[in-house]
């Protein structure tokens, strides 16, 4: 038994020592293509500058504020999918856990995402 344990132990610890030498060797090759991409852009003129030069220039009335008013938009909307999901995720869950503390508990009849019921609107 004793034996078993330690077999299991020493290929556990092995696959955790692989695990962060792919991990480490992921960081560096990342860093790595980091650097590259630096490098063969540096001292070139790209269009970046057009585009940054477009959206903080007076004639185009400082589009930046714009800019960041449409990313802040498309960031709402995904987070609210992705609220929607989890709560439908966890729908089954708090179901079941309603039931044990309350076995006579009626349902709300709301979607699995947690909206109003179609049926239910006004």
């Amino acid at each position: 038994m004793a034996n078993e344990t330690e077999r299991f132990l020493v290929i556990s610890k092995t696959f955790d020592v692989i695990k962060d030498i792919v991990k480490g060797a992921t960081y560096i090759a990342l860093a790595y293509w980091a650097f590259r991409a630096i490098d063969v852009l540096s001292g070139k003129q790209t269009d970046a500058s057009l585009l940054v030069g477009y959206f903080t220039s007076q004639e185009n009335d400082y589009g930046l504020p714009w800019l960041i008013a449409m990313i802040g938009v498309a960031y709402g909307f995904f987070e609210r999918r992705l609220r929607l999901r989890k709560t439908e995720y966890l729908h089954k869950h708090n179901l079941e856990l309603e039931k044990r503390i309350d076995a006579k508990r009626q349902s709300s009849n709301l979607l699995p995402t947690g909206e109003t019921n179609p049926k239910d609107e006004l």
